[in-house]
């Protein structure tokens, strides 16, 4: 297919990043795109998955164009990208979830602790992928995104990126599907227990101090394994998927790094009208029977410390979200947002936008909500950085995908995730902490929340 005259005189206008969409043909699940697709471009290329709790959408991303870490991987840098580039990107088509989208996750703090599995994602990793490949409920297509100065340029990448999708295709529609292993065999080991017992008496000791304003800090812990072989992101993806239904899957990769979830909890998405979000807090463990489910969901509804953990959350969502919003927001009555495991306070949220307000500024108002940092935000930030034992690299962190061009997205909160490198990994957990826990309860509480990756490790 030569290089269509549109493209041409697009370069001519000023445009540099072009953005081609075109409809994607084949029954190939999104699953095994992700698993073969890097193929397309090499076996070492970036991948990121994304699949929306209700399966409407699901995006495969594959290699990458331009690259944004550490200081340029943060929602106030990739705004300024963002407007330098609003008049010199070219996109064919507007699809929601297609074209020029960059995709990752931003780091949970860039002033946090260190910790040796995050590597290049540390401090945030988020890039324009080469190839993505976007599935509806109804129609699939597939974005080629590549940068051109000159005109030899602009007409070599088009015949390059018309032959890694003619490759790609051949590749997930070869009728041979890949064979994944079950799970893997694991070592798990809790950290520091004990100094982190003692560091929730410590924490309850400051909120119940009335010299200081602090109502509630989200403390982590980790859970490290250790396989007898390389842990596969495929492999991991493919049991979370059928495991853990009604939440966000995730995985970012990069090099031997990959950064893999299933969280149940939106941050922030926007489409041309709306914001929407979701205030999630308070939990319980799922009963083994329906009985003993209902029991459980009955004590989470109205048991005071969890009523009030949520409230924080609510009370902060609403107050940034009013200044991002034009009326009222639309939010209906406390209800249960349950998963396989374990089960929280919800309430979803929803908001007209205010004209020129992006989403990337509305990322940086919300994170971390208090179901991830604590309150008041800046106080709460302070102690987590300062205390923690290990950084959360991007841990409870946004992590999604953002339209340069139409502005639009969504992000979910990088929790129910762990961080893998060869066959080792992190897990995290994390449990709000008020002047009401009680050290021990909390630890529980954070075993629940490793089962959902634990189980993705697995197989189980």
């Amino acid at each position: 297919m030569n290089l269509p005259e549109e493209i041409k005189e697009a370069f001519a206008e000023g445009k540099r990043l072009f953005s081609c969409i075109q409809e994607f043909n084949g029954d190939a699940t999104s699953l095994t795109i992700y698993q073969k697709g890097a193929q397309a471009i090499s076996r070492e290329a970036e991948r990121f998955y994304w699949e929306t709790p209700t399966k409407e959408l699901t995006l495969v991303a594959l290699g990458s164009v331009l690259t944004f870490k550490e200081e340029d991987g943060t929602p106030a840098s990739l705004l300024k990208y963002q407007k330098k580039m609003a008049n010199l990107i070219y996109q064919n088509r507007l699809i929601y979830g297609a074209g020029a989208i960059v995709l990752g996750a931003f780091a949970f703090n860039q002033e946090d602790a260190q910790c040796q599995y995050w590597s290049d994602l540390e401090r945030g990793y988020l890039y324009l992928p080469r190839v993505l490949v976007t599935k509806g409920l109804e129609q699939n297509y597939v974005t080629f995104n590549f940068v051109a100065e000159t005109l030899d340029e602009l007409e070599s990448q088009w015949f390059e990126g018309q032959a890694i999708m003619t490759t790609l295709e051949q590749l997930v529609d070869d009728n041979h599907p890949v064979t994944l292993q079950k799970g893997y065999h694991i070592k798990q080991q809790e950290l520091a227990v004990d100094k982190w017992l003692t560091l929730v008496e410590e924490t309850v000791s400051e909120i119940k101090d009335a010299a200081n304003p602090i109502k509630k800090i989200v403390l982590a812990r980790h859970l490290e394994i250790l396989a007898e072989e390389v842990i596969s992101s495929e492999v991991v993806l493919a049991n979370l998927a059928q495991q853990q239904t009604n939440t966000y899957l995730f995985a970012l990769v990069s090099g031997e790094v990959s950064f893999i979830g299933a969280t149940p909890e939106r941050l922030l998405s926007a489409d041309e009208n709306y914001f929407k979000t979701a205030g999630i807090a308070g939990s319980a463990p799922r009963g083994k029977t329906s009985k003993e489910d209902q029991i459980l969901s009955e004590s989470l509804l109205t048991d005071p410390k969890n009523i009030y953990e949520h409230h924080v959350v609510i009370q902060r969502i609403e107050n940034q979200l009013a200044d991002l919003i034009e009326g009222s927001m639309i939010q209906p009555k406390l209800s249960l947002l349950k998963n396989r495991d374990i089960q929280h306070l919800f309430i979803p949220i929803k908001g007209k936008r205010r004209n020129g307000v992006s989403l990337l500024e509305g990322l940086e108002a919300l994170h971390p909500t208090p179901a991830l940092g604590g309150e008041p935000k800046e106080a709460a930030l302070d102690w987590i950085a300062t205390k923690e034992f290990l950084g959360r690299g991007l841990y409870g962190a946004p992590v999604g995908w953002l339209n340069l061009v139409r502005d639009e997205g969504e992000f979910a909160v990088g929790i129910r995730s762990g961080i893998f490198s060869k066959n080792k990994g992190m897990l995290y957990g994390g449990c709000g902490i008020v002047e009401d826990s009680i050290p021990e309860l909390e630890l529980k509480e954070t075993w629940v929340k490793f089962q959902p990756m634990l189980r993705g490790v697995t197989g189980e």
